[in-house]
């Protein structure tokens, strides 16, 4: 059993400095990662080491590898490499990385062009692409798993000539043979993965840098399923695990080191020996018991999920839930079976034990059309997961999908990541409106407190409930005096004092706080803590656009957990309620929300605004144009007053036509049922698309006013649970 060895630091070679500390009688082996900014690559720090701790090839090789982001300066780095002058280059090449990789191949070439390139990988592993022909700056490919071919690729390098004394003794090789491409055969694999070299054992994962997706525990490789979309579904391997002795030892040493985050690559988690998820399960308690705060993330399949398993899985903080479909046809098609009610038992086992699970969908897969794909949406939400995911379909080289692309009608882009742009059951526009709802979905629903406080102690998992809307209109003063608003005048109206009922109502529900410009902070601020504390799952703010001219308060407000704004502008100047204000200018007030906000720990948050764009005084044309200047990145929802539908045909045809440049340019316009009939009324299932789409809340039903506006003298508005602020809170 590996124990922790000897410190291996020196092996990460620092960009910035042009030294080299080596030995100048061996040869030079340089490893690349070229990363997503955040994360760390587990190929590069496995390879060193395997050179490093073989005494044949340590008295040959000088192996060193080197990190950098696919957004940094790569002349600046490849002017740093050629000066180390590596022999041998390898590249760990991914969809993330490969035109990095070859660009930077290239250049490398051009001033070392006796070096030699090794590319490894995913991308270039089971591929349709024939990279060797494709990237003349690849000499070999290493195709499959890298350990074992990559010592033997070592073992008969002759430095003499630069080359292989006989590829055919690496396995897994592709390589070049009078002017054509070569494979060696299959690859060989470890027979278990204690035979791989520990990175975190050699002192080589850092515990709080480059971790977004936390300490990597590689429990597993290989998959005995065959999904058409995924990586491993082509491969043939079998799978091997880790000990759970070696887990510990790794997990353990980096919450020595202070880590925090951990995430178990594992896909077999609930199909594995139980005994053995019990074991897992045992050093995932010690963890939590050491830090509390610890976050544990697995995979898992919900059909495989009994009572036992779920409560084995009580200790993980992120479970993700693989359904990807609920269409019988592309479930078969995928070679991913869906069966509702034993999936349905799963979940239910979960929320048995107030576990926090995630669900995935894919968008784009084979005969999914949008309406099966609506109701994949209805039937992940209605399970309400922690948060939902819905990826949009990528053909991945080496794939299933990818080399059935032709024949099964897919058009996708042919640069990496390789995003589908049509199938044969949705058009290029009806995937695009697939597309953007889901994200629209997606983000609505993942910025709630449970969500993004994954471990935070006042969200007990005793407050998950059904959720619901709850409505509190605060008294506020307004400085627009919109004729007929409470919030206009200049007494309130009568005071009510039922933030205590609200308090109680809470746990679980999506509040609303309704106000003018005139919110006090220090008590708002007081009243989001209170519900934050009572369990709201989210806190929305609506109120006119000059309630967030001030970053800092937005800033305060984001950090207390108002992630939902609401806000109106006026698609003229007319006889409004604000005379004279522009959308432009009214867009200058919502600036506040046009950044990221890093919050402790890994999130950063970009904040959901939705604009209701009230029509007073507007024409068709002059309206379609508001619609295009409030679509800017930060704008996540565009709405259109209900009331339009009633104002004549050339509205509908014209925000028929806004709703699809909308789409284009990746914004929901939310139009009334009569506009959206229009826009969907050449596809099959319109009528239950409508429903859908209603029940998601992507279907107008607003008034044409503000939607902060509190109608004065109103009995109804007195006998709703509404309550006062300042009388619960107090002036400041």
């Amino acid at each position: 059993m590996a124990k922790r060895s000897s410190n291996w630091k020196h092996l990460e070679l620092d960009w910035d400095s042009t030294a080299w500390p080596a030995d100048g009688a061996k040869a030079r082996v340089l490893l690349v990662a070229i990363n997503v900014p955040g994360y760390y690559s587990l190929p590069v720090r496995i390879l060193s080491l395997v050179a490093n701790q073989s005494r044949a090839l340590l008295e040959r090789f000088e192996t060193r590898y080197v990190e950098l982001k696919n957004n940094d300066d790569y002349e600046r780095f490849i002017e740093i490499m050629a000066n180390w002058l590596p022999e041998i280059v390898g590249f760990s090449v991914n969809i993330w990385n490969l035109e990095a990789c070859v660009h930077v191949s290239k250049k490398i070439k051009e001033i070392l062009p006796d070096v030699r390139v090794l590319a490894g990988g995913q991308e270039v592993t089971n591929s349709v692409i024939d990279y060797l022909t494709k990237v003349p700056e690849f000499d070999y490919i290493i195709d499959g798993e890298g350990e074992i071919p990559f010592r033997q690729f070592l073992e008969n390098w002759d430095p003499l000539s630069s080359s292989l004394r006989d590829p055919l003794l690496v396995s897994g090789l592709r390589y070049r043979e009078n002017g054509e491409t070569r494979f060696s055969g299959p690859g060989q694999v470890v027979a278990s993965l204690d035979e791989v070299p520990s990175s975190i054992l050699a002192g080589l994962v850092p515990a709080h840098q480059k971790n977004l997706l936390g300490v990597m525990l590689e429990g597993s490789r290989g998959c005995p399923f065959r999904c058409s979309f995924c990586f491993e579904g082509g491969r043939k391997s079998k799978v091997r695990i880790a000990s759970i002795e070696r887990l510990r030892q790794e997990a353990e040493g980096m919450v020595s080191l202070g880590a925090t985050y951990f995430h178990v690559m594992d896909p077999i988690l609930c199909n594995s020996d139980l005994e053995r998820l019990r074991g897992l399960t045992a050093v995932f308690e010690r963890l939590r018991a050491a830090n509390p705060n610890t976050v544990i993330s697995v995979e898992v399949y919900a059909n495989r999920i009994t009572e036992q398993i779920a409560e084995c899985l009580k200790p993980c903080t992120i479970i993700d839930v693989g359904l990807q479909t609920t269409n019988p046809a592309t479930a078969k098609a995928i070679h991913r079976p869906f069966l509702p009610e034993k999936f349905r038992q799963g979940v239910e086992q979960l929320r048995r034990t107030k576990s926090s699970f995630n669900l995935y969908l894919i968008c784009g897969l084979p005969y999914e059309t949008l309406t099966s794909y609506l109701r994949g949406v209805r039937f992940v939400l209605d399970e309400r997961p922690t948060r939902v995911f819905f990826n949009e379909l990528c053909l991945l080289n080496g794939t299933e999908l990818r080399r059935r692309a032709e024949d099964l009608g897919y058009e996708f882009d042919p640069r990496p990541p390789y995003l589908v742009t049509s199938t044969a059951w949705m058009s290029e526009r009806v995937l695009k409106i697939a597309q953007v709802l889901s994200k629209e979905v997606e983000k609505r629903y993942n910025l709630s407190a449970r969500a993004v406080h994954t471990t935070a102690p006042w969200l007990s998992k005793e407050t998950i409930g059904k959720g619901g809307r709850l409505p509190v209109r605060l008294n506020s003063g307004c400085s627009l005096k919109c004729p007929g608003c409470a919030a206009a005048e200049s007494a309130c109206p009568a005071k009510w004092d039922n933030a205590e009922a609200v308090l109680n109502r809470a746990a679980d529900m999506d509040i609303e706080l309704a106000g003018g410009d005139g919110l006090v902070e220090g008590p708002l601020l007081r009243l989001i803590g209170q519900l934050q504390l009572a369990g709201a799952a989210r806190i929305k703010i609506i109120a006119p656009p000059s309630t967030f001219r001030d970053f800092d308060l937005v800033e305060k407000l984001v950090h207390r957990g108002i992630w939902h704004f609401k806000t109106f502008l006026l698609a003229s100047e007319g006889e409004s309620a604000v005379k004279g204000d522009k959308v432009a200018s009214m867009m200058n007030d919502l600036e506040s929300l046009n950044r990221p906000f890093p919050l402790r720990g890994y999130a950063v948050i970009r904040p959901h605004l939705e604009i209701v764009l009230v029509a007073d005084g507007a024409m068709p044309r002059q309206y379609r144009t508001a619609i295009e200047s409030a679509a800017s990145p930060h704008v996540t929802v565009i709405t259109v007053p209900e009331s339009v539908r009633k104002m004549g045909d050339e509205w509908v045809e014209v925000l028929a036509e806004a709703f699809d440049e909308g789409i284009a340019s990746n914004h929901w316009i939310k139009v009334p049922r009569a506009i959206a009939r229009r826009a969907f009324e050449s596809m099959d299932g319109c009528d239950e698309i409508l429903g859908h789409l209603e029940e998601l809340d992507l279907i107008s039903r607003v008034a044409n006013r503000p939607p902060c506006f509190q109608q004065a003298n109103d009995d109804a508005f007195v006998k709703n649970q509404f309550c006062s602020l300042r009388d619960h809170f107090g002036r400041t």
